[in-house]
Protein backbone atom coordinates (compact mmCIF):
# COMPACT_ATOMS: atom_id res chain seq x y z
CA UNK A 1 0.00 0.00 0.00
CA UNK A 2 2.91 2.36 -0.45
CA UNK A 3 3.42 2.41 2.96
CA UNK A 4 6.51 1.64 5.77
CA UNK A 5 6.63 -0.93 7.16
CA UNK A 6 5.39 0.40 10.87
CA UNK A 7 4.41 -1.52 14.11
CA UNK A 8 1.52 0.47 15.82
CA UNK A 9 1.96 2.08 18.82
CA UNK A 10 0.92 1.34 21.84
CA UNK A 11 -0.75 4.06 24.60
CA UNK A 12 1.22 4.43 28.13
CA UNK A 13 -0.59 5.71 30.57
CA UNK A 14 2.21 7.38 32.15
CA UNK A 15 3.09 8.80 28.97
CA UNK A 16 0.24 10.97 27.37
CA UNK A 17 1.76 12.07 24.30
CA UNK A 18 1.65 8.49 23.56
CA UNK A 19 -1.85 8.63 23.19
CA UNK A 20 -1.35 11.39 20.46
CA UNK A 21 1.58 9.23 18.65
CA UNK A 22 -0.50 6.20 18.59
CA UNK A 23 -3.46 7.78 17.41
CA UNK A 24 -1.80 9.56 14.56
CA UNK A 25 0.23 6.30 13.95
CA UNK A 26 -3.15 3.82 13.68
CA UNK A 27 -4.75 7.41 11.46
CA UNK A 28 -2.13 6.67 8.76
CA UNK A 29 -2.40 3.07 8.54
CA UNK A 30 -5.87 3.35 8.54
CA UNK A 31 -6.44 1.45 5.09
CA UNK A 32 -3.93 -1.55 6.50
CA UNK A 33 -5.64 -1.86 9.79
CA UNK A 34 -9.16 -1.72 8.27
CA UNK A 35 -8.23 -4.47 5.64
CA UNK A 36 -7.03 -6.81 8.66
CA UNK A 37 -9.54 -6.24 10.40
CA UNK A 38 -11.70 -7.44 7.48
CA UNK A 39 -9.58 -10.28 6.68
CA UNK A 40 -11.56 -13.62 7.67
CA UNK A 41 -7.96 -15.05 7.78
CA UNK A 42 -6.13 -12.65 10.29
CA UNK A 43 -8.84 -11.26 12.24
CA UNK A 44 -11.76 -13.42 14.24
CA UNK A 45 -15.32 -12.46 13.42
CA UNK A 46 -15.90 -11.67 17.45
CA UNK A 47 -12.78 -8.52 16.53
CA UNK A 48 -14.44 -7.48 13.88
CA UNK A 49 -16.24 -5.39 16.09
CA UNK A 50 -13.33 -3.26 16.96
CA UNK A 51 -13.18 -1.91 13.66
CA UNK A 52 -14.04 1.95 13.80
CA UNK A 53 -16.50 3.90 11.88
CA UNK A 54 -15.88 6.48 9.30
CA UNK A 55 -16.78 8.65 12.44
CA UNK A 56 -15.30 6.88 14.54
CA UNK A 57 -11.75 7.77 12.68
CA UNK A 58 -12.49 10.74 11.97
CA UNK A 59 -12.64 11.75 15.65
CA UNK A 60 -9.01 10.23 16.31
CA UNK A 61 -8.18 12.14 13.66
CA UNK A 62 -9.14 15.31 15.47
CA UNK A 63 -7.65 14.13 18.82
CA UNK A 64 -4.27 13.55 16.95
CA UNK A 65 -4.26 16.87 15.67
CA UNK A 66 -5.28 18.72 18.15
CA UNK A 67 -2.88 17.11 20.77
CA UNK A 68 0.36 17.57 17.83
CA UNK A 69 1.70 21.02 18.62
CA UNK A 70 1.52 19.65 22.59
CA UNK A 71 3.01 16.55 21.89
CA UNK A 72 6.39 18.65 20.08
CA UNK A 73 6.55 20.95 23.09
CA UNK A 74 6.69 18.63 25.42
CA UNK A 75 9.56 16.56 23.22
CA UNK A 76 11.11 20.00 23.16
CA UNK A 77 11.21 20.13 26.77
CA UNK A 78 12.21 16.43 28.09
CA UNK A 79 14.64 16.32 25.44
CA UNK A 80 16.95 19.45 25.81
CA UNK A 81 19.76 18.32 28.15
CA UNK A 82 20.04 21.96 30.18
CA UNK A 83 16.04 22.53 30.00
CA UNK A 84 15.65 26.01 31.23
CA UNK A 85 12.33 27.52 33.23
CA UNK A 86 12.45 30.97 30.74
CA UNK A 87 11.43 28.22 28.20
CA UNK A 88 8.00 27.26 30.14
CA UNK A 89 6.30 30.61 29.42
CA UNK A 90 7.19 31.18 25.91
CA UNK A 91 6.18 27.69 25.06
CA UNK A 92 2.70 27.89 27.02
CA UNK A 93 1.96 31.20 25.28
CA UNK A 94 2.96 29.70 21.91
CA UNK A 95 0.64 27.36 22.64
CA UNK A 96 -2.15 29.35 23.61
CA UNK A 97 -1.92 31.84 20.79
CA UNK A 98 -1.05 29.53 18.05
CA UNK A 99 -1.86 25.68 18.13
CA UNK A 100 -4.93 26.24 20.57
CA UNK A 101 -6.86 29.40 19.10
CA UNK A 102 -10.11 28.62 16.89
CA UNK A 103 -9.38 28.36 13.13
CA UNK A 104 -12.83 29.03 10.88
CA UNK A 105 -11.88 25.23 9.67
CA UNK A 106 -12.10 23.74 12.98
CA UNK A 107 -15.37 20.98 13.48
CA UNK A 108 -17.06 21.10 16.70
CA UNK A 109 -15.11 18.16 18.23
CA UNK A 110 -12.06 20.03 17.19
CA UNK A 111 -13.14 23.03 18.76
CA UNK A 112 -14.14 21.47 22.07
CA UNK A 113 -11.29 20.03 22.26
CA UNK A 114 -9.01 23.23 21.55
CA UNK A 115 -11.31 24.68 24.34
CA UNK A 116 -10.67 21.82 26.78
CA UNK A 117 -7.04 22.04 26.35
CA UNK A 118 -6.98 25.94 26.67
CA UNK A 119 -8.83 25.83 29.56
CA UNK A 120 -6.93 23.46 31.63
CA UNK A 121 -3.69 25.73 30.43
CA UNK A 122 -4.62 28.39 31.53
CA UNK A 123 -5.61 26.74 34.95
CA UNK A 124 -2.46 25.06 35.19
CA UNK A 125 -0.02 27.94 33.85
CA UNK A 126 -2.20 30.93 34.90
CA UNK A 127 -0.31 33.53 32.25
CA UNK A 128 -2.96 36.13 33.05
CA UNK A 129 -2.34 36.06 36.76
CA UNK A 130 -0.04 38.73 38.17
CA UNK A 131 1.68 36.17 40.25
CA UNK A 132 2.46 34.53 37.53
CA UNK A 133 4.57 37.66 36.19
CA UNK A 134 6.27 37.88 39.53
CA UNK A 135 7.12 34.35 39.21
CA UNK A 136 11.00 32.62 38.74
CA UNK A 137 10.16 31.31 35.67
CA UNK A 138 8.47 34.28 33.96
CA UNK A 139 11.00 36.44 35.02
CA UNK A 140 13.65 34.00 33.73
CA UNK A 141 11.74 34.46 30.07
CA UNK A 142 11.70 37.77 30.51
CA UNK A 143 15.45 38.46 31.35
CA UNK A 144 16.70 35.36 28.25
CA UNK A 145 18.10 36.65 25.73
CA UNK A 146 16.62 34.13 23.61
CA UNK A 147 12.67 35.75 24.43
CA UNK A 148 13.75 39.37 24.08
CA UNK A 149 11.96 39.99 21.16
CA UNK A 150 9.57 37.30 21.32
CA UNK A 151 6.40 39.20 22.74
CA UNK A 152 5.20 35.71 24.46
CA UNK A 153 3.60 37.84 27.29
CA UNK A 154 1.33 40.11 25.83
CA UNK A 155 -1.81 41.89 27.13
CA UNK A 156 -4.28 39.49 26.46
CA UNK A 157 -2.94 37.38 29.09
CA UNK A 158 -2.35 40.13 31.98
CA UNK A 159 -5.80 41.02 32.78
Amino acid sequence: MGLPDQELIQDVPTRWNSTQQMLQRLVEHRLVVTDVMINLRLTKKNDRALLLTDSEWEIASNIADALRDLTVATEFMYKEQYVSSSDIYPVVCGLLTNSLGSADDDSDLMQRMKECLRDEMMRRYKPGSMDTVASIPAIASILGIRHKRLNFMTTHYLR
